[in-house]
């Protein structure tokens, strides 16, 4: 069973006027992603493999720049491309990314992850559910589970909950929408 996981995270407030750019995230690649989610160790019990995507957060701020957005979703997409083999992705995301000239940045991504692994693979989502989850992101993937606290001292448990759904997912071979 092979599993990537990743994270994309910004907190947009559309009335800012400072938007964030690629130099405003905080990002980490290849093995330094797994230390950074939870969720791995709930894989790596199941004897996943577990392939390291991106991840990459920013401070809450106005808008994420298209540029920015691109330049993640394509490092993403570049990743999962080599790894189309995959039983299902982890995504810990925070649920109210807006990006210039797209809108809702979660919405983009899964659609793109979509575009390369099709609806044959689960994805499973955490995320802060105060988020502003649109139509199209909530179609495009098979389970989500948001804090239930706050402040929120749930981070832990809201991604082992994500992993047990995608486990679920993949295990079962239920595919919920």
């Amino acid at each position: 069973m092979k599993i990537l996981v990743g994270s994309f995270q910004c907190e947009s407030n559309t009335f800012s006027d400072e938007k964030a750019n690629i130099k405003n995230f905080e990002v980490y690649r290849g093995q330094k992603v797994l230390q950074k989610l939870v969720a791995v160790n709930r894989f790596k019990q199941a004897k996943a493999e577990v392939v390291p995507l991106i991840f990459a957060s920013a401070l809450p701020s106005g808008k994420v720049t298209q540029a920015a957005f691109e330049y993640f979703k394509n490092e993403f997409c570049k990743i999962i491309k080599q790894h189309t083999d995959a039983d299902g992705i982890y995504l810990y995301l925070h649920g109210s990314m807006y990006v210039d000239e797209i809108g809702s940045g979660e919405e983009a991504l899964v659609k793109a992850i979509r575009n390369i692994i099709g609806y044959n693979v689960p994805i499973s989502i955490a995320l802060d559910f105060h988020a502003n989850l649109s139509d199209g992101f909530i179609k495009n993937v098979n389970a989500i589970e948001g804090f239930r606290t706050a402040p929120h001292i749930d981070h832990d448990d809201t991604e082992l909950r994500a992993a047990e759904a995608l486990l679920k997912c993949i295990l079962k071979r239920v595919s919920p929408s």
